[in-house]
């Protein structure tokens, strides 16, 4: 099997169809196939073969899936990187999956991430090859000294016979945002790849006439939704190389957009952005049906605004790097803990106490996962692998609770969880607490040494543009709506959060003051 079949069977039954629109340029099923199948050419000829790590930077681009089906297609294995990481960053993760070869996008003037990866190249002796993704038709600007990726395809066939691989055969390594520290690198199977895209129409029921808007980057596990899942339906997806809550709205009206893809923390932007965005707003609502959400929950007003003034579905997934989606809801709660639904199909779950003993239902524990979309591994890291995942069940890091009609709520992160005076305090039901402010739009809660507490609770802000606030109000806030041990002591005003690809705030970044 090759989970490449998804492109090339939509490329033999709708040809001429729109499959991706990126800015200006509109690329056809067929198009897309072609080029892929050139490009995969001129990798083999170049010695690339099954089983070899071929890494990829590339912003959300129709060079993106030309590059990531070009290399399904030979049987290699995709790793792709978060294009904003800086050089030595790159070289740990080239290291990390064993790349053979690496292609990049070349970047511009104003984001010149083309040069932190020739530069990330140049310090990983084991990857042996590098070829430039030029930014336009008239080749390479910014890496005019490079290997150009159209030295690869340039007169190669238009046509290539897909490697034909065991179902367990790694097709894409994905790397974990790395909220806590280093990012692993995640791999999964051809058979997960093929797998998702089915599990995914279950619920979105997505159709040839459906517009999909992806504002989360392609190299996340969003790409199995914007590709497999738009080949499978013979849908179009229009990509953003960098969101912008203005350009989101106008996409939204021109394109007649159906279905939006977005990371919760956004939402507030969204919503922001109306005051000043002159969109026909209702001509966007008829044409608007579902959302899908994840990486963040949605704070409950923006997601009655949304739902109510759109007549539209916000479906909001749970999911990791190492699951995929493992429970999706279209509900919205007001209370501390998270609601995320109930279980996708062939999703089991357990919570468990620190001895690994199942916990009464209802009550609190960590929650373990056994899927069929379960990771393979961590590459490289045997020992990471071992640690996360046993008999078969994952270890999410997350703590939560099962009611009896089979919901599953988040209650907060084991790694987040804050010693207070000997009292546990989660740092997401903190959080949920302080983001129903109406001046913030992102916080993120952290506990740091304290003399008598031990660890003291601190908040992280970041305040909606034109809004104001200070330190005493949100304490006031928050003690008005959590445990008297709970509320936060000290507050920190920034202008912005170091945010992860998937709208997660990177926590290990935050000053520990």
């Amino acid at each position: 099997m090759n989970a490449a079949t998804f492109l090339e069977t939509a490329a033999r039954e709708y040809p001429e169809r729109i499959f991706i629109v990126d800015g200006m340029q509109r690329a056809t099923f067929g198009e897309i196939n072609r080029r892929a199948n050139r490009l995969a050419n001129g990798l083999a000829a170049e010695g690339i073969q099954a089983g070899d790590c071929v890494a990829l930077s590339c912003p959300s681009r129709a060079e993106f899936a030309v590059a990531y089906y070009a290399i399904l297609k030979i049987g290699a294995v995709a790793a792709t990187l978060n294009v904003l990481l800086k050089r030595n960053e790159i070289a740990e993760q080239l290291a990390d999956c064993q790349a053979k070869a690496y292609l990049a996008f070349e970047g511009t003037a104003e984001f010149p991430m083309g040069e932190e990866a020739v530069a990330a190249f140049q310090a990983t002796p084991s990857c042996g090859r590098f070829w430039a993704i030029p930014g336009g038709t008239e080749g390479l600007k910014q890496l005019s000294a490079c290997a150009s990726w159209n030295d690869l395809a340039d007169g190669r066939p238009d046509v290539f016979e897909s490697a034909d691989l065991p179902p367990d055969a790694t097709c894409c390594i994905t790397f974990t945002s790395g909220t806590t520290g280093r990012a692993k690198g995640v791999e999964h199977s051809h058979a997960v790849e093929g797998l998702v895209p089915y599990l995914m129409q279950n619920d979105y029921q997505a159709a040839p006439h459906d517009v999909f808007l992806l504002t989360v980057p392609l190299f996340t596990l969003w790409k199995t939704t914007a590709l497999h899942l738009t080949c499978l339906a013979g849908a179009t997806v229009v990509v953003m190389p960098r969101f912008s809550a203005e350009d989101t709205w106008r996409i939204m009206e021109q394109e007649h957009v159906t279905v939006l893809i977005v990371s919760g923390a956004i939402f507030r932007f969204l919503y922001d952005a109306m005051d000043h965005v002159p969109a026909d707003y209702d001509r966007i609502a008829r044409h608007w049906r579902l959302c899908l959400s994840g990486g963040f929950r949605i704070p409950a007003d923006l997601h009655r605004f949304f739902r109510d003034r759109f007549k539209i579905a916000i479906l909001s997934m749970y999911g990791s790097t190492e699951l995929h989606g493992i429970a999706l809801t279209r509900e919205v709660s007001d209370n501390e803990e998270e609601c995320v639904g109930r279980l996708f199909w062939g999703v089991q779950v357990r919570i468990v106490d620190e001895k690994m003993n199942d916990v009464p239902l209802g009550e609190t524990g960590e929650i373990l996962v056994r899927t069929p979309t379960l990771m393979k591994g961590y590459c490289g890291n045997p020992a990471e692998t071992e640690k996360s995942v046993s008999a078969g069940w994952f270890h999410t890091g997350d703590t939560g609770r099962r009611n009896p009609d089979g919901y599953l709520f988040l209650t907060g992160r084991i790694k987040d969880m804050i010693n207070r005076k000997g009292m546990k305090v989660f740092a997401a039901q903190v959080e949920s607490a302080l983001l129903a402010h109406p001046a913030i739009a992102r916080v993120a809660v952290v506990g740091i040494p304290d003399t008598y507490a031990g660890e003291e609770v601190k908040a992280f802000v970041q305040l909606r543009e034109g809004s104001q606030c200070t330190a005493d109000e949100l304490i006031a806030w928050a003690r008005e709506r959590i445990a008297a041990y709970a509320y936060p002591r000290h507050i920190e005003f920034m202008d912005s959060l170091p945010i992860g690809p998937t709208g997660k705030v990177l926590k290990h970044l935050l000053p520990r003051r």
